[in-house]
């Protein structure tokens, strides 16, 4: 079944943009901003990572399963990255980095070593 790989283009270009919009504004450098930050990166490569995974699988489907394998990898370890950061954001916005304490971090972490 030929995989629709028009939406994970345009999702790049959408998450381009706003990555830039972003950079270029001068924000302070606050825990919130550095994690919605993060999570800007993660999802761009995210989508950068699923097209190039599409284009190896499809052309170089015998040839390359090492590398195909390797990508897979990076490509899963960043998408599963993704819900963790959303929640550690929606975290940082709700509370303030005094009273982020040790179960708040292991609430952040433990979906994602679940994962």
């Amino acid at each position: 079944m030929p995989y629709n790989v028009d939406f994970d283009i345009a999702a790049f270009f959408i998450c381009l943009i706003v990555l830039i919009i972003n950079s270029g504004n001068r924000h302070l450098k606050t825990w919130q901003n550095k994690t919605f930050q993060w999570l800007l990166v993660c999802v761009t490569v995210s989508c950068v990572t699923d097209i190039i995974i599409v284009y190896v699988s499809y052309n170089w489907r015998d040839h390359l399963l090492i590398a195909n394998m390797v990508l897979n990898a990076l490509h899963f370890s960043v998408f599963n990255s993704i819900p963790a950061l959303y929640y550690l954001f929606v975290v940082t916005m709700a509370i303030t980095y005094d009273s982020f304490s040790r179960k708040w971090k292991a609430s952040v972490y433990i979906p994602y070593i679940l994962t």
